[in-house]
């Protein structure tokens, strides 16, 4: 039976194709990357806030790298919002275009809607100052969202935030709480580094001394906020600065577990070089560059650890001892054959069994010398008889028998 496709059918089919395509599109036709907004967490209302982070254009449905149709608005919560904006093209950059005070900056699509395989992204710089509320609260930073640019409604699910909190002049009891919950962040961080073994004593006595400034300023009422205003800023800062020593620390502890193995193999390898028999040992130049490969490791752990990078600082570390490691344990090893006195046979050992295997055939299959003369130095019987027509002298004449006799001590001496 033959089957036909209704109308109805081919309109199933049909939305079957459009849901489909509506699923597997890109759901985001950007993304925002190098995100980096100062201060970190927290801000005092009124205080400098920058924001810095960059768009890039992915491409979406539309066939360009973004929809001209839309325009991405990008909003604030800060107040006096100054905007920069530079924008890259397969990696060159513009020149900076200031858009000046504005509450939002807006991209319209169609100046970065280019042909798929572009490179595009736009480089923003936010800044400003903290604003006031009535209490301590959250603010967004950056507020990212795509606006259909012919009807101008923003597209739902299409918001990105970024926000930090506004610590009010007038609100000591927020600004409080937010130092305890700071606090205790401090102390778990703590407790992890103790676990692994990391000094934390100086980090402890930061945390207690930091408490008892907090308990202090508990007993403060609303209207004392202009005295301890300078506590609580106080109290963040020591909290900053007892951040940064405890990852200064564990930092500190992994580059020197690094430097202490590449000690190690330091001497192993020095057992090579100051002695003039072994400073040009085979292996030994491979294993002098795995050194130095670790060495550099270590030392840019140690130049990130005094630029505050100290993620990339122990990443570095890590990299360094593992390396280091390696180089001892091989070192050990080539010491070790090194000091072996069979080592030259066996690193010729294809040469001794080649020799072996020619002496054995020289004997199975090469003539053996006998030794043709007795004790006068004349042929004996046996070599007499082995001579065709030698079997004896009877019957010959004189001259024939002394041709004989001739010809058998040149076959004697031919044979030796």
């Amino acid at each position: 039976m033959k089957y036909e496709i209704t109308p109805v059918d081919l309109m199933a089919i049909m939305g079957f194709v459009f849901a489909l395509a509506f699923l597997i599109a890109p759901a985001d036709a950007y993304s925002i990357t190098d995100m980096i907004i100062t201060p970190a967490d927290q801000v005092v209302a009124g205080d400098p806030v920058t924001a810095k982070f960059t768009l890039n254009f992915e491409g979406d449905i539309s066939g360009y790298t973004f929809d001209p149709a839309k325009s991405l608005v990008i909003g604030t919560a800060i107040e006096r919002p100054q905007w920069g904006r530079v924008t890259i093209l397969d990696g060159f950059p513009s020149k900076p275009y200031d858009l000046g005070i504005e509450t939002q900056c807006v991209i319209p699509g169609w100046d970065v809607a280019y042909l798929p395989g572009t490179y595009v992204s736009v480089n923003i710089t936010l800044t400003g100052i903290a604003p006031t509320f009535e209490s301590t609260s959250r603010f967004p930073v950056v507020k990212v969202k795509e606006v259909d640019t012919e009807t101008g409604k923003y597209i739902e699910g299409t918001e990105t935030v970024f926000s930090r909190t506004a610590i009010q002049k007038t609100d000591l009891k927020g600004g409080i709480l937010l130092a305890q919950k700071d606090l205790e962040t401090f102390k778990n961080h703590i407790a992890e580094r103790r676990v692994i073994g990391v000094d934390v004593s100086a980090a402890e006595a930061q945390a207690n001394d930091i408490t008892e400034v907090l308990n202090y300023l508990a007993s403060f009422k609303q209207e004392n906020y202009i005295e301890a205003l300078p506590l609580l800023a106080g109290v963040r800062e020591a909290l900053k600065n007892g951040e940064d020593a405890l990852e200064r620390s564990y930092t500190g502890r992994e580059i020197n577990r690094s430097r202490t193995m590449l000690d190690k193999a330091d001497s192993e390898i020095a057992w090579f070089t100051k002695n003039e028999s072994t400073k040009n040992y085979a292996g030994l130049r491979g294993i002098e560059i795995k050194r130095k490969i670790a060495s550099t490791s270590i030392r840019n752990a140690s130049e990130a650890m005094t630029a505050k990078d100290y993620s990339l600082a122990r990443a570095q570390a890590e990299q360094g001892f593992r390396i280091a490691n390696e180089t001892y344990h091989e070192t050990l090893a080539l010491k070790d054959k090194a000091k072996d006195p069979l080592t030259p046979l066996k690193d010729n050992l294809w040469l001794v069994v080649i020799g072996g295997f020619a002496v054995i055939v020289g004997y199975l299959f090469m003539p053996k010398r006998r030794k043709a003369e007795n004790g006068n130095g004349e042929p004996d019987q046996g070599v007499q008889e082995s001579i065709p027509g030698t079997s004896g002298s009877e019957g010959l004449s004189p001259d024939e028998t002394g041709r004989v006799q001739q010809d058998q001590k040149q076959y004697s001496e031919w044979e030796r």
